[in-house]
């Protein structure tokens, strides 16, 4: 990480992603350390067995997340869909670790915690399940057309919706965690009310704005997306 950036961002991708997702946003940012975080199953931890449980998922990334942000008086997460509810368990961890700890949570294109706004995909067959993924993600989405590298992500891939489709978030809002809320306008899959109802997950700051696109507007949009929560994080200080 670049010490001359005062802010540390951690990054969780959808359901299937993996930390090369955001290399585009590495040293983009004169404030952010942009740190992907890496999942079980997934690049780096390829052989790793996937974890198909949100909490579960929290729980094996602690202790990496932990070390990435030793010392710093703020805590950013940016988790998209699936992403941003691993980053929801994860700050609920975190302040239980230290509750005096500032913490942003910018959830991006996900419905509440809890809720599922599409077929539930866990159960299908490989093919249906990459179908309904690749219908959710829409023409942005990553999944390949290769067979023999579908075959490589189906693991992870079931293991991430099993994981999203069947989280019961815990009771009680997070306190010192602030939540933004990030949506493509034209997104399909979430809709604007739907990330209105994350507001009941936190005691802290809540907010929410919109970017031009559907529900991976982040593909395109990620330049003007880091400089909105640049701009979000600078008011919240």
């Amino acid at each position: 990480m670049d010490g001359s950036r005062s802010e540390i961002l951690l990054c969780f991708p959808a359901a299937g992603g993996g930390p090369s997702f955001f290399a585009p946003w590495i040293g983009a940012s004169s404030v952010f350390d942009v740190v992907p975080v890496d999942l079980p199953g997934k690049e780096k931890l390829l052989f790793e067995d996937p974890v198909d449980s949100i909490p579960g998922l929290a729980r094996a990334v602690l202790p990496a997340v932990r070390a990435a942000v030793a010392g710093r008086r703020r805590i950013t997460l940016f988790g998209h869909c699936f992403g941003a509810i691993v980053a929801h368990e994860l700050a609920r961890l975190l302040e239980l670790d230290d509750p005096t700890v500032e913490s942003v949570l910018f959830a991006s294109g996900s419905a509440a915690p809890g809720e599922i706004p599409w077929s539930r995909a866990a159960g299908l067959p490989d093919e249906d399940l990459l179908h309904q993924v690749g219908l959710n993600a829409g023409k942005s989405g990553a999944i390949p057309e290769d067979p023999e590298l579908r075959e490589l992500i189906l693991p992870a891939l079931r293991a991430d919706v099993r994981a999203h489709e069947s989280y019961e978030p815990a009771a009680g809002p997070l306190g010192s965690c602030s939540v933004v809320t990030v949506r493509g306008g034209h997104d399909a899959l979430v809709s604007a009310e739907a990330t209105v109802r994350w507001r009941d997950f936190t005691a802290s700051r809540f907010g929410g704005f919109e970017l031009p696109g559907g529900h991976m507007y982040l593909t395109e949009q990620w330049g003007p997306l880091m400089a909105r929560m640049e701009k979000e994080l600078g008011g919240s200080a």
